[in-house]
């Protein structure tokens, strides 16, 4: 193991989350989760698919250069988790939500607080939902619980159309979903150096 990394997401409403991310658990899924955070990827991100006692899913970037860029980059799955040792999946847990293997591109998801054991035993089944990371605090976790739902995606909610999302971007979300948490941003926190001894 090593120690996690610390990541930091506040929220457009006064909120914040501590974030412990494990890049042994899934490595590309850790590198490519910190290369969004250092690139301001999670700035203005609305958290989209809110599911109590399920997921709450975000990731799609309001800017649609980039949402193309990341679309055309996705990366390949790692191993499954009792490969790596990541744990199984519980609540505060973090992971990339895809469309089919390798598929990983800049969609994930928290594991909602009250998840059952059945549906914890049904994450990953699918080749890239790996663990990346959770919320480091009880705190945090109670502010993944507190974000506001629509219900889930077409067809099973009427929550926001993801696909509406990428293709349109967020133009829409204001007028028909007005109550969306957003993320103002995440930042890694970054470790205190040692001072250098004479």
């Amino acid at each position: 193991g090593g120690d996690p990394v610390r990541v930091v997401c506040h929220l457009e409403r006064a909120a914040f989350l501590n974030i412990n991310v494990h890049p042994e658990w899934s490595p590309r899924g850790a590198v490519r989760f910190l290369e969004l955070v250092r690139r301001g990827h999670f700035t203005g991100n609305a958290i989209t698919r809110v599911v109590p006692n399920f997921l709450a899913q975000f990731g799609i970037s309001p800017d649609a250069a980039t949402r193309k860029l990341i679309n055309e980059r996705p990366i390949p799955d790692d191993p499954p988790a009792n490969r790596t040792g990541a744990p199984r999946f519980a609540e505060g847990m973090l992971s990339f939500a895809g469309s089919g293997e390798n598929s990983r591109s800049s969609e994930m998801f928290f594991v909602m607080p009250g998840c059952s054991p059945e549906q914890l035993n049904t994450f990953g089944q699918n080749s890239w939902e790996t663990p990346f990371g959770r919320v480091a605090d009880v705190d945090s976790l109670r502010v993944v619980g507190s974000f506001h739902s629509y219900g889930d995606m077409p067809p099973w909610g009427s929550g926001p159309d993801h696909q509406r999302i990428h293709q349109e971007g967020y133009g829409f979300l204001k007028d028909a979903y007005p109550d969306l948490d957003y993320f103002q941003g995440c930042r890694v926190v970054e470790k205190e150096r040692p001072q250098q001894e004479l």
